[in-house]
């Protein structure tokens, strides 16, 4: 049977308690991991990207935890620092440097994870641009939702979740156990893909649950991150 969690405004509050698809939280055993990865699009190297787990920082008064993402490709750079809420792993504020072929932005992504709003903030030169987003539900962020699986995830075949994105939702699905090549090795791996064929995603079968390979989640076309590297 499948295990359905739904990201919604009910899973806000049970992710404090216990759910069929997350346990209690914060996850805090990612402190200090560094994971490196080849940006590959058609099989070939398109640059390199680089996951971190900062751990506690304090923004605007608000204890919160803190990821890394940093992904720097041929004219391409995208650098996000994800502020996460410790008790439901949703986001609070992303704050993005972006430089495509050379046309700088910085995007500020403030999140009401729960009341499904979030105001975007972009700055290219002098001018700047607000718009907001509501949402009926709560809204999640990608590497938001793999560290909270990788930290609370049953990993039981079909188990089913929602990821309810700014614009967009999908349903990610862990369809079969895998096996990956990363780092020169060869790794047994859950995977799991999303409907709309947004991400698959490979998470080493070990207790870290390492993300192995990450497709889609890179914001230049359809491409590949796999990983390189693991320091902790």
């Amino acid at each position: 049977m499948k295990k359905m969690v739904l990201i919604s405004l009910g899973m806000a509050a049970c992710l404090l308690g216990t759910t069929p698809g997350f346990a209690e939280l914060p996850p805090t055993s990612f402190q200090g991991e560094k994971i490196t990865y080849a940006i590959k699009k058609f099989g070939l190297k398109a640059g390199e990207a680089t996951l971190e787990f900062k751990g506690p920082r304090v923004i605007e008064g608000r204890e919160l935890l803190l990821i890394v993402f940093r992904a720097d490709g041929m004219n391409f750079l995208d650098e996000e620092n994800i502020y996460v809420d410790p008790a439901t792993f949703l986001p609070a504020r992303v704050d993005r440097d972006i430089n495509i072929f050379g046309k700088k932005e910085k995007i500020t992504e403030r999140y009401d994870a729960v009341n499904g709003t979030v105001l975007i903030t972009k700055t290219a030169g002098d001018q700047v641009t607000r718009q907001t987003i509501k949402r009926n539900e709560v809204v999640d962020n990608i590497y938001c939702f793999i560290y909270r699986y990788r930290d609370k995830g049953n990993f039981a075949m079909n188990d089913e979740l929602g990821i309810n994105l700014p614009t967009q939702n999908v349903r990610i699905t862990l369809t079969k156990r895998d096996k990956v090549k990363a780092g020169g090795e060869e790794y047994n791996a859950f995977f799991m893909e999303s409907q709309p064929k947004k991400y698959r995603l490979w998470f080493a079968d070990d207790v870290n649950k390492t993300p192995l390979r990450i497709d889609g989640a890179v914001g230049f076309g359809s491409t590949s991150m796999i990983m390189t590297g693991y320091e902790k």
